[in-house]
């Protein structure tokens, strides 16, 4: 497995320090957009901050070896460092369509194919915007022109949610 995100160019402390300060704002988010959260999965928001914690300590625990492994990668879309098709599967998770208020059509596009060269399968999710209800606005559009291209797309619904 593969981990690409930008923060990895960051040490464990550095990436440890930004979770530090981005878990009350969401927490906070959340509390504020109550009508939007599942309580299905964690039941309430402070359950879900500190499963969160743990999960990102578990990933900090592993981050120092990481990137000597190829594990983590310090990469963005819509510009992967890899070849055509080097993947079976590529998950996009709590990116493209949560922040749709800052990522325009095109940016989605462009990402979404360049999943598509590196992976036989692309999978992302969630597909709704951050704290949001409904689907992003984007998605009509993407699956529209993903379809039209040749591309095959369908939207399944999950048993993990937490909005």
């Amino acid at each position: 497995m593969t981990c690409c995100d930008p923060i990895y160019e960051f040490s464990a402390s550095e990436i440890a320090s930004r979770i530090d300060e981005t878990i009350p704002k969401i927490l906070s988010s959340t509390r504020r957009k109550l009508e939007n959260f599942s309580s299905a999965q964690f039941g309430s928001p402070q359950r879900l901050a500190q499963f969160g914690r743990a999960t990102m300590q578990e990933f900090l625990n592993d981050f120092p070896s990481g990137p000597a492994q190829s594990r983590y990668r310090a990469a963005e879309l819509a510009n992967l460092p890899f070849c055509g098709d080097e993947f079976d599967i590529a998950l996009c998770s709590h990116f493209l369509f949560t922040y749709s208020n800052l990522l325009d059509l095109t940016f989605h596009l462009d990402s979404i194919r360049e999943l598509r060269r590196v992976a036989g399968e692309v999978r992302i999710r969630p597909l709704v915007p951050q704290f949001g209800a409904g689907h992003s606005g984007w998605l009509r559009k993407v699956l529209d022109q993903l379809t039209q291209s040749g591309d095959q797309c369908e939207v399944k619904r999950v048993p993990y949610e937490f909005q």
